[in-house]
């Protein structure tokens, strides 16, 4: 490198000295040359080559040769432009990374926050982009590397690391059927959400399953009657005895085995189903209440002196009819069954009675004795 003393004989014009918006410093020569197609071989230098030539600014150290290239400039007070070679040399590592500024916040694609951290390599240094998921930041042992984006431009390698925070990042809650229903969703980055109190997980989407794992969890508790519905229908039989239906629609967690709902005061209950949903368990109970006479009906024999009463109820049993031609009335059959249609559930009372009074006949026969 001796020939390097000689440099102000072969500077082309004075160099140029930046600060770096990242705050390195980059010193930019111009040396005469006598072809553009032939550098020099004492100027020859190797990308990753310190700057070892002399009036460079003070405290301007630390500098290497990342960028090389011939130009022709016409020099100060010249007539003809001549061939220059343009040596680029910045405030970089020889043998490792250099980071470039500090931490630049930005908007991930899910709407968080994360940051990034930019470096700066010679290109024949080995490349270790870390682990994503693992790899935490620099000082910052909370927030775990995302993604490694990387350029290269055979030169120089740039580096850009994206790291985000573990932990929750959003909690939202839904509410459905009145209030009987709430739905959590929680997204969390690396470490899995944790089921809040009285829910079920219901949805378990991962995000990134090949980098760092954002999981957007799904819950569900269901608790509360969601409707209740009342309805008036005419009995089936004649008498205008009548049946209300009650239907109670009822959210419970997953777990719950017994019915949780109350029918109407007087109601039977009739049918109970449920069903599961995602993590919850609805339930259907249908009350049926009724009562009073349904058909009446009469019958007189013998003349009047027997006569056969006959009453159909619902829900209640019938009282015995009073005497109406002076006798006792009797009790003969008590059957009971239950409804079908919509009298289901309810118990259909068949009684039937006897009041006889009265001579029935008298028969007077005369036989001839046989002496």
């Amino acid at each position: 490198m001796s020939s390097l003393l000689f440099l102000d004989q072969r500077e082309a014009r004075a160099p140029d000295a930046d600060v770096l918006p990242d705050g390195r410093k980059r010193l930019t020569r111009y040396l005469k040359v006598n072809s553009r197609l032939v550098v020099p071989a004492e100027l020859g230098l190797p990308v990753g080559s310190a700057d070892l030539f002399p009036n460079a600014p003070t405290g301007w150290t630390g500098l290497y040769l990342t960028y090389y290239r011939m130009t022709d400039q016409m020099p100060p007070g010249g007539k003809d432009s001549q061939p220059v070679l343009v040596l680029t040399f910045e405030q970089i590592s020889a043998t490792g990374e250099t980071q470039l500024g500090g931490p630049v916040e930005r908007v991930l694609e899910d709407g968080r926050i994360g940051y990034d951290l930019t470096y700066l390599e010679f290109s024949t240094n080995a490349f270790n982009p870390g682990t994503v998921g693992s790899s935490t930041a620099p000082n910052d042992a909370s927030a775990y590397l995302q993604n490694v984006d990387t350029t290269n431009d055979g030169t120089v390698r740039k580096i850009t690391r994206t790291y985000v925070y573990a932990g929750e990042l959003a909690y939202s809650t839904e509410t459905k059927n009145n209030g009987s229903l709430s739905i959590v969703t929680i997204t969390s980055a690396k470490t899995v959400p944790s089921t809040p109190s009285g829910y079920t997980l219901i949805g378990q989407p991962i995000q990134n399953p090949n980098g760092l794992p954002i999981y957007t969890y799904t819950y569900a508790k269901g608790n509360g009657q969601v409707s209740y519905d009342q309805e008036y229908h005419e009995s089936t039989n004649q008498g205008g005895a009548g049946i209300t239906i009650t239907t109670i629609r009822y959210f419970t967690a997953s777990t719950v085995s017994s019915n949780p709902t109350t029918g109407p005061g007087g109601s039977t209950l009739i049918k109970l189903t449920y069903e599961d949903a995602d993590g919850y368990r609805v339930w259907t109970a249908v009350y049926a209440a009724g009562s009073g006479t349904v058909s009446s009906a009469t019958e007189t024999r013998n003349g009047g002196k027997l006569v056969i009463y006959k009453i159909t109820a619902l829900g209640t049993a019938p009282s015995a009819p009073a005497s109406t031609i002076g006798g006792t009335v009797t009790q003969i059959s008590a059957a009971t069954r239950n409804g079908s249609g919509i009298e289901d559930g309810i118990v259909i009372y068949d009684y039937a009675w006897a009041e006889g009074e009265g001579e029935i006949s008298q028969d007077v026969d005369y036989l001839e004795s046989v002496n």
